[in-house]
């Protein structure tokens, strides 16, 4: 399931709104400020595994920040505010069990040709987790983000094939420091003892990926690219009381094509194999398709995702999502902000239930940057 810091995490976008910023993307931040971006959300979801109808109400709210200093090095943090647990079956929740984290904390540096980054940070390695469409395309590839990390990461960019090629670099070891829990509603610390892929002492875990777009760069590839690829491969060592080390291959694709006026179709394909996912003695594949076609100010998508256990069928899940997403822009905007509106259907089916869901969404997203003097 999707998951208050300080009230600063969430304050400090309108506060730099109402004073001296200038709605921006990041790119424009030339000198040292801050920029910001925000992912504001609310969720109604009805939910029926059976036995009657029950319902999740929740925020998830992402805040952004990255102080710059304009020469490249710049100190950023993510704050997500959402629920810590699941819904239980059957029970009715509203703004329950909310709590906030640190999603990334990161010291970074960049140029045109190379970038570092040192902290907690999600290594590169699959895209579908990231930029699936629809409320809930993502839900199923969340499962291997790799979320908690601590350690560091190295990506060049270079131009060759008709791409802007990214090739990336990630040593990391889970994150068992404060970050790893939350305030407001807890979540437990991450311990040495539970085990689990990549879950030891020292840097033991690493990604190697090679991402690349034609028309823009690889980050962005999926929303604003013609055609991108990524390939990777992931280690993670076995924790604690595991079966053994993890291993894991990924490749994926999507390709954009323009319809007409303000019309475009995104196709995006994602496949993942593991061996030894998460430690356990499970051997899975994941297989991701998606497709969202966007007309003027709406967008229809359906992702869907098969998770296969290889040698446990068990581990067998399907998860199917149709949305539809109306975006009014700025039209209500209070601060610059863009609005948009969704619901969708999914479907989830396990070995052992099923669950039929219907979604709201109310969405607000703002971005921009404060110049410091």
């Amino acid at each position: 399931m999707r998951r208050l810091l300080a009230p600063l995490g969430l304050i400090l976008p309108f506060a730099l709104t109402a004073g001296a910023a200038t709605p921006a993307s990041a790119e424009d931040c030339t000198g040292p400020c801050i920029a910001y971006a925000l992912d504001y959300e609310a969720f109604g979801n009805f939910m029926n595994s059976g036995d009657g109808w029950y319902s999740d109400i929740y925020p998830s709210l992402e805040t952004e920040v990255s102080l710059q200093t304009g020469e490249g090095l710049a100190l950023n943090a993510d704050v997500i505010v959402e629920p810590m647990t699941d819904p239980v079956p059957g029970e009715n929740r509203a703004f329950g069990d909310i709590g906030a984290y640190f999603k990334t904390l990161n010291v970074s540096y960049e140029t045109d040709d190379y970038s570092v980054l040192l902290g907690q940070f999600e290594p590169n390695f699959g895209r579908a987790w990231d930029v699936a469409p629809g409320l809930y395309g993502s839900f199923l590839a969340e499962d291997y983000e790799l979320t908690d990390r601590l350690g560091a990461e190295a990506s060049y960019f270079f131009n060759a094939g008709g791409f802007h090629n990214q090739a990336t670099a990630s040593v990391f070891t889970l994150d068992r420091s404060f970050l790893s829990g939350s305030l407001g509603t807890s979540r437990d610390l991450n311990n040495l003892n539970d085990g689990g892929a990549g879950n030891t002492n020292g840097l033991s875990s690493v990604a190697l990926t090679l991402t690349g777009c034609q028309g823009t760069d690889p980050d962005t590839c999926y929303d604003e690219g013609t055609l991108g690829y990524q390939v990777g491969v992931l280690f993670q060592r076995e924790g604690q009381g595991d079966y053994g080390n993890e291993t894991g291959v990924v490749g994926s694709l999507n390709k954009t094509f323009k319809t007409g006026e303000e019309q475009d179709v995104k196709l995006l394909g994602e496949i993942v194999y593991f061996n030894n996912f998460e430690g356990s003695d499970s051997d899975v594949l994941y297989a991701t398709a998606s497709a969202a076609y966007d007309i003027s100010d709406y967008t229809l998508s359906v992702t869907g995702t098969q998770r296969a256990g290889l040698n446990h069928q068990d581990d067998d899940e399907t998860f199917v999502d149709a949305s539809a997403v109306y975006n009014l822009g700025d039209a209500v905007s209070i601060a610059g902000e863009a609005w948009s509106v969704g619901v969708s259907y999914d479907y989830d089916h396990a070995p052992d239930e099923t669950t039929n869901s219907i979604a709201l969404q109310v969405k607000a997203e703002l971005e921009g940057n404060a110049q410091l003097k």
